[in-house]
């Protein structure tokens, strides 16, 4: 029996996914958290075949949590499922170890055979990424490769409606280290605020 954990902070979409997942496993164990404190608890706890995580989760990284769900258990894979640009974030996600990187507006069809794929030892990408990876195009946009990977956590977490304190204590930082970051994060992408950041950031 597949043992699954979504960790998601939207009680509709928690709901919605447990329904495609039962209709593709119907044995399947599926345990929820909506916290990323609650799941720590779990995954300390119970061994899991599946993790479905968002990467935009409070008060924690995508890739903080991937190297946890890592040391608890090799077996374990991680598929993200998100509202971010997988043209941002999908390839460094799979390249820091998860399974799969879908966006929460794929279709039905795409989810199930997301899950199916990852659930059976294999990776997933949406078909645009496959695409780009295949013709050796980076999938990141060309402003953000300039981009550290601590500058790439600090710009997700800023992205999030993060303050400067709130940062420093999830990358457990000093706060003026953040606002370092923060000033070179803004230089490096031409931008000179969070809105402008935003927008940079959403095109492809």
């Amino acid at each position: 029996m597949k043992r699954i954990l979504i960790i998601d902070g939207q009680y509709l979409f928690r709901l919605s996914l447990q329904t495609v997942l039962r209709e593709l496993y119907t044995d399947c164990e599926i345990v929820e958290a909506e916290s990323i404190g609650s799941a720590l608890e779990l995954l300390r706890a119970e061994i899991f075949d599946l993790v479905i995580l968002d990467i935009e989760i409070e008060n924690y990284t995508g890739i903080r949590m991937i190297e946890f769900v890592s040391r608890i258990s090799i077996l374990t894979s991680v598929i993200i499922f998100t509202s971010a640009h997988e043209h941002v974030h999908a390839e460094r996600y799979v390249l820091e170890g998860a399974k799969g990187f879908i966006q929460k507006s794929a279709k039905r069809e795409e989810v199930v055979g997301a899950m199916s794929a990852v659930l059976n030892g294999r990776h997933y990408v949406s078909n645009n990424v496959h695409k780009l990876l295949l013709n050796g195009r980076p999938v990141y946009n060309v402003r953000e490769l300039r981009l550290s990977d601590r500058e790439r956590e600090v710009m997700q977490l800023i992205l999030q409606g993060k303050l400067t304190k709130e940062i420093a204590g999830i990358l457990q930082i000093q706060g003026n280290t953040v606002s370092t970051y923060k000033a070179n994060i803004f230089r490096k992408m031409r931008v000179n605020n969070v809105l402008d950041l935003a927008k940079k950031v959403s095109v492809d």
